[in-house]
């Protein structure tokens, strides 16, 4: 789970959209860019 660390620091989070919050999810589990590219369907660049 992605969060803040303190109670009033801002969470960052909160300003990133869906897709981004997807692609950092899978770079936290350590996928190579060919592997999220490939999960999203999206082109590798």
């Amino acid at each position: 789970e992605l969060r803040g660390t303190r109670s009033g620091t801002p969470n960052l989070f909160n300003e990133l959209s869906d897709r981004e919050l997807d692609v950092l999810r899978l770079i936290a589990d350590g996928r190579s860019n060919a592997e999220i590219a490939s999960k999203l369907i999206i082109s590798e660049k």
